[in-house]
C-alpha cells in the first residue's frame, strides 16, 4: 500500500512518521486491497488535524480527527478508519447471496419437474 504522509502549517517529525506507518500496516494487514492511504497533517488555532483519504478496490474512505495532540488525532483517526472499513466488510458479507436450505428443498430440479410432467400426462390419458 502507498502511504502519502504530508501536513499543512506543520512539520512532520519521524515520530510521528512511525505511529503512522504502523497504523497504516495493521490497516493493511487486516484488509486486502487497499491500494493507497493520504494523511494530511494540519495545524488550526488549538488544534491538532489529521486528514486520511483511503483509497482500494471498489472503496474510497474518508476520515477527519481533531484533538489538542496530534498523536491522538492520528491514533483516532486511524481507528474511525478501521470502524469504516469494518462496517464495509460487514455490509459485503450481508449482501452477499447464501443458499438458504429451505427454499433449496422447495425448488425442483428439471427431472423433479419432467418426472411430475409424465404423471399427469399420465393421470390425462387414464380419465380420456
Amino acid at each position: 500500500m502507498e502511504l502519502i504522509i504530508s501536513g499543512k502549517h506543520f512539520e512532520i517529525d519521524d515520530e510521528l512518521r512511525q505511529i503512522a506507518e504502523t497504523s497504516a500496516a495493521r490497516l493493511e494487514e487486516s484488509y486486502a486491497k487497499l491500494s493507497s492511504l493520504r494523511l494530511v497533517l494540519s495545524k488550526e488555532r488549538n488544534w491538532q488535524i489529521a486528514d486520511v483519504i483511503l483509497n482500494g478496490k471498489n472503496i474510497s474512505l474518508v476520515a477527519k480527527a481533531k484533538s489538542n495532540d496530534i498523536r491522538v488525532s492520528i491514533t483516532s483517526v486511524f481507528e474511525k478508519l478501521d470502524k469504516q472499513l469494518r462496517r464495509y466488510m460487514e455490509k459485503i458479507k450481508d449482501n452477499a447471496v447464501k443458499p438458504d436450505p429451505i427454499t433449496k428443498e422447495k425448488i425442483w430440479t428439471s427431472a423433479e419437474l419432467k418426472e411430475d410432467q409424465d404423471d399427469l400426462d399420465l393421470l390425462a390419458e387414464d380419465e380420456a
